[in-house]
């Protein structure tokens, strides 16, 4: 994707964060997130864009849906 408006909404509605904990990550304000959110910003420096795309990238990291693997599920089973 090239549109990060659409990059923003597509990873907020995906992972259920909210918009106040992209911004920390990526070290901008809420009020920019949600101004690109409401499509309120329309241009931003290339540089703001690639630290929120990273933000993104490293909280999909570390807020991937918790899945049991094989063994965890094996062990779990009713008898």
């Amino acid at each position: 994707m090239e549109n990060i408006t659409e990059e923003i909404r597509a990873f907020l509605s995906t992972t259920g964060l909210p918009q106040c904990v992209l911004a920390k990550e990526a070290g901008v304000s809420a009020a920019t997130i949600s101004r690109i959110w409401k499509k309120k910003q329309h241009e931003m420096i290339e540089s703001r864009a690639k630290n929120i795309r990273a933000a993104m990238s490293r909280l999909l990291l570390t807020a991937a849906p918790n899945t049991p693997t094989a063994p965890e599920e094996a062990s779990h089973e009713l008898a």
